[in-house]
C-alpha cells in the first residue's frame, strides 16, 4: 500500500471519529488494547474505506449500525 493509500485510509478514519464524536487518541489506543467496541467501530470503518464508501456514507451507516446494536443488546432476554 502506498503512503498516499495509507493517509488518505488515516484521514477517512479520523473524519468518520470527528463525526461519531469519539477522540482518535483515545479510540486507537483502546483498539489496541482490543477493547470490544472500538474493534467493533474501527472494522466497521476499515470495511466501508475497502469498500470504496465515502465518509457521509459510511457515517450513515455506523450511525444505523449502531442503533441496532445497542437495540438489540437492550432487547436481549434477561436471565
Amino acid at each position: 500500500m502506498s503512503i498516499q493509500k495509507n493517509e488518505a485510509h488515516y484521514i477517512f478514519m479520523i473524519e468518520v471519529l470527528r463525526a461519531l464524536h469519539l477522540q482518535s487518541d483515545n479510540f486507537f489506543y483502546d483498539v489496541l488494547q482490543k477493547t470490544p467496541y472500538e474493534v467493533l467501530i474501527y472494522n466497521w470503518m476499515d470495511k466501508l474505506y475497502k469498500s470504496g464508501k465515502s465518509r457521509e456514507e459510511a457515517i450513515e451507516y455506523i450511525h444505523r449500525a449502531r442503533r441496532l446494536y445497542i437495540l438489540r443488546t437492550y432487547d436481549a432476554p434477561k436471565h
